[in-house]
């Protein structure tokens, strides 16, 4: 229930919301890894646990700690395969590095994220994947000519 409070909480976004997300996110995260919770229950809860953590702590302008929750979930999406949920978790890295003025590792990820997502892919629809292959062409173009980098 603390994973369901605190997912909705961050999704109405707001300072105060994530604030009262993050302990309620942080236990599910601490339950994920329980004695005697079902695998596939323990890696879903995982999962939406990073995933929410992450947001929140980019909202709260907690940086590095964003960085680690979305790097955790980068690594356990690529571990299930879930390209998908991989190309999600590089697009949500890139933003923090550019909010905390890493362009150099936001650029990285936007590339990874456009080498992955190609047709038929697995985990994406190809409205959703072409949408976000604009979209990270798009982002990724404005940072190369912001850095030089054209």
């Amino acid at each position: 229930h603390a994973s369901f409070i605190g997912e909705k909480l961050v999704r109405v976004g707001g300072e105060q919301n994530c604030k009262l997300a993050v302990p309620l996110l942080e236990r599910a995260l601490l339950a994920s890894a329980s004695p005697g919770v079902d695998a596939e229950q323990a890696a879903d809860l995982r999962i939406k646990a990073l995933s929410y953590l992450g947001t929140a702590k980019m909202d709260l302008g907690s940086f590095d700690q964003a960085l680690t929750y979305t790097s955790l979930l980068v690594k356990d999406m690529e571990k299930l395969g879930d390209v998908g949920g991989v190309a999600g978790a590089l697009r949500t890295r890139a933003m923090i590095h550019d909010r905390c003025g890493a362009r150099v590792e936001a650029i990285a990820d936007l590339e990874k994220l456009l080498e992955i997502a190609v047709p038929g892919c697995s985990g994406l629809d190809e409205e959703t994947r072409n949408a976000m292959v604009v979209e990270a062409a798009e982002i990724l173009k404005t940072f190369r000519a912001d850095s030089g980098a054209l």
